[in-house]
């Protein structure tokens, strides 16, 4: 087997090339009727032109591979693929059939900057490892098929304080590592971005294909038995899995209904009743594995359809343009123009501090730098007056620009 990109020749069991890390084109194709008895078995000569089983014809199967980064925690490792910063139409397009009313209004979505996601949804090896438990209903200790293979399984029946916890977690385990970057949820536009096969988007109904069971765990090809091994079918044009199916993927955006405009790194609303969750799962229809189907539930809920996709974005760079005092000090500056406060007892008992803005998503990227401890977790994170010594660093490093000076 030959890498593309080095030109080196491999064994053709390796998944993936030893000299840069990217996936080589996988050697043989696999039936997607999935009446065959060859469904989903990689087994037939990339040259066959149909299926010597059931004689359907096969599809060009080969995705080009993308940059990924490869981390790996007490042996259980996991992909990010890159995802290029672009423009995008969010909700029901034209090919989005039978949308629901809250996939409209379509819009206009610009994410300006790039960002990795999860190769595959979060497996239960992944959490386990993190967390030290596994809650998941199927797998390990629990029911389906596919126990003995629980450590490629999805995580599932995880609250979304439970994906922030886990995140943070991820983040301290790996901080060495992540060389001024951080994990996180995926804001529900860096989602559907994303299952769209961001700029090579070729604008299919799923992530990845027209045809569902191409892409998707659903009802259909379930028997209603439970979660799959994640990367077992054909992945989407970026070559991310399962985006469609297997499992709801949490966001972290609060629910609410679209609004028209052009919007730029939409983060969502500042409330709601429960947060985003997207991909659709196993035991449901194929309507509801589309790219821009969407659904809520409450914070608090855990059910073994529901997981997590990471993302994993850059910080702002201290570094760049102004120094530190200099970006403290045009920020005073701008503020002692302004009416001071609206309570002056209270400005002259608090004094000059920084504030948590409605852009917050919880990242936890500044609470992990205040040097004085005045930041706390929440659905927005909140910074005690009392405390803060406004010393500018939670602003610095803030990647949703959510973090301001008050005086």
């Amino acid at each position: 087997m030959k890498c593309p990109h080095c030109g080196q020749e491999h064994p053709d069991s390796f998944q993936f090339c030893p000299v840069t890390g990217q996936r080589i084109a996988p050697q043989f194709k696999a039936c997607t009727n999935e009446q065959c008895s060859d469904f989903g078995k990689y087994i037939l000569p990339l040259e066959s032109k149909f299926c010597p089983s059931c004689g359907q014809p096969l599809e060009e199967q080969a995705t080009e591979s993308k940059e990924r980064l490869e981390f790996t925690i007490n042996g259980v490792s996991f992909t990010m693929i890159l995802v290029e910063h672009g423009n995008f139409m969010m909700g029901a397009t034209q090919e989005q059939e039978d949308p629901n009313y809250d996939e409209e209004p379509i819009h206009k979505v610009m994410l300006t900057k790039d960002y990795y996601i999860g190769e595959t949804p979060v497996t239960q090896s992944l959490w386990k490892v993190i967390m030290n438990r596994n809650p998941s209903e199927f797998g390990e200790g629990g029911e389906g098929d596919y126990v003995e293979e629980w450590e490629n399984l999805p995580v599932e029946n995880v609250t979304w304080n439970d994906c922030l916890l886990f995140v943070n977690r991820l983040n301290m385990c790996l901080h060495q590592q992540l060389n001024n970057m951080k994990f996180r949820l995926p804001t529900e536009a860096e989602w559907e971005f994303a299952a769209r096969g961001g700029k090579e988007s070729c604008g299919y109904q799923y992530s990845g294909s027209n045809y569902v069971h191409k892409v998707a765990w659903y009802e259909n090809n379930t028997g209603y038995e439970g979660t799959h091994p994640v990367a077992k079918l054909i992945p989407n044009e970026l070559g991310i899995y399962d985006m469609s199916g297997n499992v709801w993927e949490w966001c972290q955006d609060w629910f609410d209904e679209y609004q028209e405009g052009c919007q730029i790194n939409p983060n969502g609303p500042n409330s709601g009743w429960g947060h985003v969750v997207r991909g659709g799962c196993w035991r449901d229809c194929a309507g509801n594995c589309r790219v821009s189907c969407r659904w809520n539930t409450e914070d608090l809920y855990c059910g073994m359809a529901i997981g997590l996709r990471l993302v994993l974005f850059k910080m702002i760079n201290n570094n760049q343009g102004q120094t530190d005092n200099s970006k403290k000090s045009r920020k005073k500056q701008q503020c002692t123009n302004e009416p001071v406060c609206n309570n002056s007892t209270a400005a002259l008992t608090i004094g000059e501090h920084y504030v948590i803005g409605k852009d917050c998503i919880a990242c936890g990227t500044c609470i992990d730098e205040c040097p004085v401890g005045a930041i706390q977790e929440g659905y927005r994170y909140y910074i005690d007056p009392k405390k803060c010594s406004a010393c500018g660093t939670c602003a610095d490093v803030c990647p949703s620009e959510a973090i301001s000076f008050e005086c």
